[in-house]
């Protein structure tokens, strides 16, 4: 029976990978990369449940068809899934990077072009990177070279981190007055935010985000309590409900 799962497994994984044969991950719009993607990864997840629930069941309930061993995971299926959810997040990471290093802030403030040498390194597309492979197609034989094609992308991309930085900065330093607006930034930037060398960097505008959220909880939290006194103190029959509970 594992040895059928697997096999079923390895179909489920060529469909996928069959339907998404067409999808430009590097070059598409990224709202179709993103569904695309998300679809295949769905499935791929609804089908690691379904063998899961159903060698689960089989072990503890069925006596007829008793499975023996730890609960079927499908390791290709779950492979397969972690492979879409890495190119989503390149291609996310490419795209902040591109927004960034094409507004790179002068020393007046005004809008500059970053360094070439940067740009070269990082601003090259992602199909010009990953020209050897093809991403979508996941295997053990293949795996092995799309890590090392992404590291080095990785590679290429770290001398912009600083230039990166410096223009996140800029950004959101404008923002420092209004919370809401800059946690706003930092979700639409999450991939970049998130890089070591940046959240390095910007560990004071974090902790000063942090500290801005929590008064503004609390300050939220202290209204919301007035307005329910002023509501109930008028309202002698409500305070009766609430006591009696009805």
């Amino acid at each position: 029976m594992r040895h059928l799962l697997d096999i079923m497994s390895g179909v489920l994984g060529q469909s996928v990978q069959h339907k998404l044969k067409t999808l430009a991950v590097w070059e598409a719009p990224l709202t179709i990369v993103q569904a695309e993607l998300l679809s295949g990864l769905s499935l791929c997840e609804q089908w690691c449940k379904i063998c899961a629930d159903l060698t689960s069941a089989w072990k503890i309930h069925d006596e007829d068809r008793p499975w023996g061993g730890s609960i079927y995971d499908s390791e290709h299926t779950l492979n397969l899934g972690r492979r879409f959810m890495k190119i989503l997040a390149l291609r996310e990471t490419h795209d902040e990077f591109n927004f960034m290093l094409n507004c790179g802030i002068g020393k007046e403030g005004q809008i500059d072009l970053v360094d070439n040498q940067v740009r070269a390194a990082a601003g090259q597309s992602l199909a010009e990177h990953f020209s050897d492979i093809n991403p979508l197609l996941y295997s053990s034989h293949t795996d092995p070279t799309w890590c090392e094609t992404a590291d080095r992308y990785e590679k290429a991309v770290m001398s912009a981190d600083s230039e990166i930085t410096a223009n996140f900065g800029h950004i959101i330093s404008a923002l420092q007055e209004s919370p809401v607006q800059l946690l706003g930034e930092l979700r639409r930037f999450k991939h970049l935010f998130s890089r070591p060398y940046v959240r390095e960097k910007l560990k004071r505008e974090r902790g000063s985000l942090l500290c801005q959220l929590i008064d503004m909880m609390e300050n939220t939290g202290e209204i919301f309590s007035s307005l329910i006194q002023n509501v109930i103190q008028p309202c002698p029959n409500v305070v009766s409900l609430f006591e009696h509970g009805t």
